[in-house]
């Protein structure tokens, strides 16, 4: 079972987003690393490779399954990327028979649009999080979550339909 005090967090990381700064994240054995400094189960998730992020949504869908438990544990996903990142997860989370709201997510500024992750403090770029090395990098972010209070947003979608084609526009409301 996940320490609750410690948490169970899944970092989606999006290595191509913004100016590449997250792609450092998900080399390394940096996993290893933090389970056994006590920082509690950290997944790394690289989003380009389809094979990382099926293994992350199975876990996530059997823990979701086991919600009704009172051992159950809330995830929380940590997106490494912009605003983009955020939103093309949360729909491949719905493809994926997941339910984005049994889950906390944060949005932290590694992209080129990082609207969320301003306005709910975050910052507007990663040179903000980044410290001297990665260990520490994720360790202060995950001190940060463990501190921060979850808020719900609202999610929308709107279909705007042209004389030429289709458009479909995607954002949140804090």
């Amino acid at each position: 079972m996940i320490n609750k005090d410690n948490g169970l967090y899944y970092f989606f990381v999006n290595p191509e987003s913004g100016e590449k700064k997250a792609a450092d994240l998900v080399k390394g054995d940096i996993q290893t690393l933090l389970f056994k400094s006590g920082l509690g189960s950290v997944n790394m998730v690289d989003m380009s490779k389809e094979s990382s992020k099926k293994e992350a949504f199975e876990s996530l869908l059997k823990i979701q399954n086991d919600y009704q438990s009172s051992t159950a544990v809330t995830p929380i996903i940590v997106v490494l990327g912009g605003d983009g990142s955020l939103i093309g997860l949360v729909e491949e989370l719905v493809v994926n028979n997941l339910k984005p709201h049994l889950t906390n997510f944060c949005v932290l500024p590694f992209g080129t649009g990082n609207d969320l992750a301003q306005a709910t403090g975050w910052g507007a770029d990663a040179t903000a999080i980044m410290k001297e090395d990665i260990f520490t990098t994720i360790s202060a972010v995950l001190r940060d979550i463990r501190l921060a209070t979850a808020k719900n947003i609202n999610v929308w979608e709107v279909t705007v339909v042209c004389r030429v084609t289709d458009y479909r526009i995607i954002n949140f409301i804090g």
